[in-house]
């Protein structure tokens, strides 16, 4: 899965750079394997998940959870 941990601030200048068809944000940290994709708008220092929606359509796997987690956590080391 193409995912990426970024600053909202960050967000357009990632999606422009890059060809993400469907972008889907998500608050982090993720606690279930269904997070809600979220459109609202957001902190420019909250950090966010970003996926491609329209090639991620499963839901997370319990690894992918625990890997994201951990770099959001690397964050606020």
């Amino acid at each position: 899965m193409s995912a990426w941990v970024m600053r909202w601030r960050d967000f357009n200048l990632f999606e422009y750079v890059n060809n993400i068809y469907v972008p889907a944000a998500f608050m982090l940290p993720l606690f279930d394997i269904y997070p809600r994709c979220t459109d609202i708008n957001f902190e420019d220092d909250q950090l966010i998940l970003i996926i491609d929606a329209f090639t991620n359509l499963r839901p997370f796997t319990l690894e992918q959870i625990e890997e994201i987690n951990k770099t959001w956590d690397k964050f606020y080391e």
